[in-house]
């Protein structure tokens, strides 16, 4: 059995890679889902300084219900942030696109929740250290 003080013991979760795939995978599926609500539910007409907020509320709105199918898996915590972020600015960002069709505004809700991932990721680094490394 190793503990903590072996060098050999690993110092973060069996198998890190996989915690990272999927946090990308859900990362995309809450940016997708949020932008693609958000799009369809705020009206096209309606002013930029509403629209945004709107979709702001519909997009974390949209983004619960993946957000429930995917917490049993790793627990509340660690999707629960992704969602809300990815979920306020794909749902924002989403009612501003004129003229898109579903997989464009699917599209750019994913790259915002890669992006959003992206950033989390290197803040985790910089406070942490790489996930998957030894103990000292």
């Amino acid at each position: 059995m190793t503990t903590r003080t072996d060098p050999a013991a690993p110092a973060g979760p069996a198998h890190p890679a996989a915690l990272r795939l999927f946090d990308y995978a859900c990362a995309l599926s809450f940016g997708a889902t949020a932008a693609l609500a958000a799009w369809w539910l705020v009206p096209d007409g309606t002013p930029g300084a509403l629209a945004m907020p709107l979709g702001m509320v519909v997009g974390v709105v949209a983004a619960t219900p993946v957000l429930f199918l995917l917490n049993w898996i790793l627990g509340g915590f660690e999707v629960l942030m992704l969602a809300m972020q990815i979920g306020m600015l794909a749902g924002m960002a989403a009612p501003m696109i004129r003229g898109g069709t579903p997989g464009s505004v699917a599209l750019a809700g994913a790259g915002v929740g890669l992006v959003v991932q992206l950033l989390l990721h290197a803040l985790d680094r910089s406070l942490h250290g790489d996930v998957g490394g030894r103990a000292p």
